[in-house]
């Protein structure tokens, strides 16, 4: 026969099983995609950084975009101005509205305001920076909170993870704003006419003469430039208000740090034998700036061969690098002695708490070579600035004896930034670069000596002490800085841009000649 046989498959039918009792073989399938989930459930985020809501609020979405919007359009880049607080100013109200599970802190918000003043008040581009610098980290901290060293630099880190974070939330917000609501539909609307006018009016306005006059009339003038400043600051805005908020409704959590292992204290002698020496070689250097400081220059002369002022000048920078060295000594010190007793916790405050009172004395030893060194040669920006350092430091060494005294220092760190930025913020109040050109045109007025090349080129804070100079020194450093105001700023001050050092400048530039002495110029 030639059918098919018993051990022939049949077409229709199932396959052979490929061993005894086990199942039909089945044609092959497609394998499913394993996706792993985002962020990994081991990862630091998945444990310590839990987002409890899958998109963001109305609310959010509002205050995101009105503060970028108002920010972008009165934040003047290229100078300091009232714009820069005004942005500030929406930040700060933005997150105290946010408040999402934890609520920002005021008084972080409240120091990072007031450093956003000072580029209303003061003309000099590096203190804006400064200011802006300072107002970041505080903004960070008034959503992340923190105390010790580690929890600080967590917070001002994690604010920009945050914003990169809160984007897939952002989007999912505005994803589900558009699915509802008449009101959405009006602004998308409202976008593309916009879009609409603006591209097809420009084609026909560079098509006929008469029309652009007319569109121009209708519509302001476009920059490129300015469009692309706008969409930036709208972006750098938006993430710092986005980030924010999403800190403010899932607080990111600092993992605990790894334990080390025991018995990592130094014993008494270890840590007490090198800060002895220390202590012994300032109390010796202290004992010489004492006979310096009563001996006057005189002494100097005498001893050294060097005048009064060129002894202060060879020692400042050398001082204020012992001034950091000790700090950390200090810090490293306090970290690695054992207290577990009261003679052990004596010798800790005994030798610490001397070694700081020491260095304020050559902290106090710095400051008067600097000073002597200014009074002699001159006073300059930098000169002034590195004396409000050597000051921040010495008040640093009066924190860290009062927290010595109960040796808890819990609370040392946060102290120590807010006083930085305290101390930033000061330095913007006094309006340095006023104080440097009014000690020089003091000091003109003593000696006879004065650089004008340096003080040409100060920022225009200082144009209304220049003025006390004389008739002709007075004339030939004003011209210059009337020429480099007009420059850079142009012959008036714009709203978002209006900035008071710069209007006092100009207030005093009106009044005085620009023809006077026309061919002075400073050597520069």
């Amino acid at each position: 026969m030639s059918g098919p046989t018993p051990t022939d498959p049949s077409p229709t039918a199932p396959p052979a099983a490929t061993a005894a009792g086990a199942p039909p073989t089945q044609p092959p399938t497609a394998q499913p995609v394993l996706t792993r989930p985002w962020p990994p459930p081991e990862s630091w985020a998945a444990k310590h950084w839990v987002q409890r809501s899958p998109a963001a609020s109305r609310t959010v979405l509002f205050l995101v975009a009105a503060v970028a919007a108002v920010g972008a359009s009165v934040l003047p880049l290229d100078r300091p101005g009232v714009g820069w607080t005004v942005a500030a100013l929406g930040v700060a109200t933005a997150l105290l509205i946010a408040g999402g599970r934890v609520r920002a802190d005021w008084r972080w918000l409240l120091l990072g305001a007031a450093l956003m003043t000072v580029p209303t008040l003061r003309a000099a581009h590096w203190l804006t920076a400064l200011c802006v610098l300072g107002a970041c980290v505080a903004v960070a901290l008034s959503v992340t909170g923190g105390r010790t060293v580690r929890e600080l630099v967590f917070g001002v880190v994690v604010l920009w993870a945050g914003a990169v974070r809160a984007l897939p939330w952002a989007g999912a917000g505005l994803r589900r704003l558009r699915r509802g609501g008449s009101r959405v539909r009006v602004l998308r609307t409202v976008a593309l006419a916009l879009l609409v006018l603006v591209v097809f009016g420009s084609l026909l306005a560079s098509a006929d003469a008469a029309f652009a006059d007319l569109f121009e009339a209708l519509i302001p003038q476009l920059d490129l430039a300015a469009g692309v400043r706008w969409a930036w600051v709208f972006a750098v805005l938006g993430l710092v208000v986005l980030g924010g908020c999403y800190l403010l409704d899932f607080p990111a959590g600092l993992p605990e740090p790894t334990p080390g292992p025991a018995g990592r204290r130094a014993a008494v002698v270890e840590w007490a034998g090198p800060v002895g020496v220390l202590v012994l070689l300032f109390t010796g250097f202290v004992a010489v700036q004492l006979r310096v400081l009563f001996g006057g220059g005189e002494h100097v002369l005498r001893t050294t061969g060097l005048t009064y002022a060129e002894y202060a000048r060879s020692g400042f920078w050398q001082l204020l690098v012992v001034t950091v060295l000790t700090l950390a000594v200090v810090g490293v010190a306090a970290r690695v002695a054992p207290r577990e007793t009261a003679a052990e916790r004596g010798w800790l405050r005994a030798l610490l708490g001397g070694l700081v009172v020491l260095t304020l004395v050559i902290v106090a030893s710095a400051l008067v070579r600097m000073w002597t060194y200014q009074q002699t040669y001159g006073f300059t920006v930098l000169r002034l600035q590195v004396e409000v350092v050597e000051l921040w430091l010495g008040l640093v060494c009066l924190l860290v004896l009062v927290a010595g005294t109960r040796l808890r220092a819990g609370w040392l760190p946060g102290a120590v930034l807010v006083s930085a930025l305290l101390t930033v913020f000061g330095v913007g109040l006094l309006d340095p670069e006023r104080f440097v050109a009014e000690r020089n045109v003091a000091r003109y007025a003593e000696t006879g000596s004065v650089d004008l090349a340096y003080l040409s080129r100060l920022s225009p804070d200082a144009v209304p002490a220049l003025a006390g100079l004389p008739e002709y020194e007075r004339a030939c450093v004003l011209n210059e800085h009337r020429e480099a105001l007009s420059a850079s700023y142009g012959p008036a001050e714009t709203v978002t841009g209006w900035n008071l050092g710069r209007a006092r400048a100009r207030e005093v530039l009106a009044g005085t000649d620009p023809a006077s002495f026309p061919h002075c110029r400073p050597a520069r």
